[in-house]
């Protein structure tokens, strides 16, 4: 019998494993979203440079690249929650010493750069195992709702956490952010360690384990002999790079243009949180058969919130858009990641989502970096506006194609 769509969000929480990992993974992703508010507005005032913006969070996203299909590996491999328990105590021990270098005085932007680089690294290993487990936790025909409530507390957090961070940054100083963060991450080490012994691991066969890169190899090979998960995953890329970078140059973008401080770098993140929420619970309620399509017509919301939160004239008329932007970007990550998690199967999930990961991390880092330092020459506004343009052109190429990419895609199952 077919779900509503509030009873389809409201019948995954009734699986305990999905609701406990959920609960920790809330209170640390508010956390998380404090430091990353707090790193971005740290690196702008050390260095009031849109190119730094792009470095730091090249150092944070970019490692994804080189260590996500090594936790691709892992997670086929191992218990996907020992994995998150592991790499999770790594990104504390950083956030940490980010909370004690601000204590000292001794933080200097270098130091910035390679403590986020530590948290980069780890979180690079954590992708896949996390993308990975939503499986373990929920039955399939729950999944994309699964999937959606997953992004829809990640970006209740991303609008929470914001708000938190402007408060504790003008009362007690950046540093205490760092602490939040730091203190939130044993939460979501809480419910991992709950639910482990209860997850199976991964059945992997014995042929080619011990040769990561012929198990990495794999995964490879199966986005790119299939048309369909090749064109996904280049749709998934071009949008990384092309759109998300936006939300790296949001200090900037609220600082130069909009002269609004560290308030607005918050309304701003915080108006994307917004906007994603909403866009999560909607694609909750949505067919899983309408997913790819859904995931399209995002990238263009996306496409028109980007646009409107440069070329407003105040902050405040800004904020709309960026709900927009919000909204969009979350019905493109939805759509596009519960394609690929119905498509493939339990033994190539990890390494398959381990790229999805590279394509979602990555490609931001890249991008902020470009436009970062483009900006420096011509400003904000006009390389992430071609960047916008560029994503529209490619839009314009695979809408047509939409339905012989499904086709392709049901022949990895």
């Amino acid at each position: 019998m077919a779900l509503g769509g509030l009873q389809r969000v409201i019948s995954v929480f009734h699986y305990r494993d999905y609701a406990t990992y959920t609960a920790g993974n809330s209170l640390s992703l508010i956390g998380l979203w404090m430091q990353r508010i707090g790193v971005g507005w740290l690196a702008w005032e050390l260095t009031h440079s849109p190119t730094w913006l792009g470095i730091i969070a090249m150092t944070e996203f970019f490692p994804v690249v080189f260590m996500g299909p090594i936790g691709g590996v892992l997670a086929d491999r191992f218990d996907r929650a020992t994995n998150m328990i592991v790499f999770q105590s790594i990104a504390m021990v950083a956030s940490g010493l980010m909370f004690l270098l601000m204590l000292t005085g001794l933080m200097d932007i270098w130091l910035l750069a390679v403590l986020t680089l530590c948290v980069g690294i780890a979180s690079g290993l954590n992708s896949a195992s996390r993308l990975a487990l939503a499986p373990s936790l929920v039955p399939k025909q729950h999944l994309t709702t699964a999937i959606a409530m997953n992004s829809m507390v990640f970006n209740t957090a991303r609008f929470i956490g914001p708000a938190i961070a402007g408060i504790v940054i003008k009362l007690w100083g950046v540093e205490f952010a760092f602490a939040c963060n730091t203190l939130s991450y044993l939460t979501l080490i809480w419910a991992l360690w709950v639910i482990r012994s209860k997850l199976s691991r991964p059945t992997r066969p014995k042929k080619g384990r011990d040769n990561v890169l012929v198990e990495m190899n794999e995964g490879i090979q199966i986005i790119l002999t299939n048309p369909g998960s090749k064109t996904v995953m280049v749709m998934m890329f071009a949008t990384a790079l092309l759109l998300r970078p936006i939300v790296q140059l949001l200090p900037g973008i609220a600082d130069e243009i909009y002269h609004s401080g560290v308030d607005g770098f918050a309304y701003l993140t915080a108006a994307i949180g917004g906007g994603a929420i909403i866009g999560g619970y909607w694609i909750a309620q949505r067919d899983s058969q309408e997913n790819f399509h859904l995931g399209l017509i995002g990238i263009l919301i996306s496409a028109v919130g980007n646009s409107g939160v440069l070329l407003m004239n105040s902050i405040f008329a800004a904020l709309p858009f960026a709900v927009l932007l919000g909204g969009g970007m979350v019905i493109t990550g939805i759509g596009i990641q519960s394609t690929l998690q119905l498509a493939i199967s339990e033994e190539y999930r990890g390494r398959v989502l381990s790229l999805y990961g590279v394509c979602f991390m990555g490609g931001p880092a890249l991008g902020a970096l470009a436009m970062g330092a483009l900006a420096e020459v011509f400003g904000l506004e006009p390389p992430i506006l071609g960047a916008t343009l560029g994503i529209v052109v490619l839009w314009v190429y695979i809408w047509p194609k939409r339905n012989n990419t499904i086709n392709h895609l049901k022949r990895l199952g």
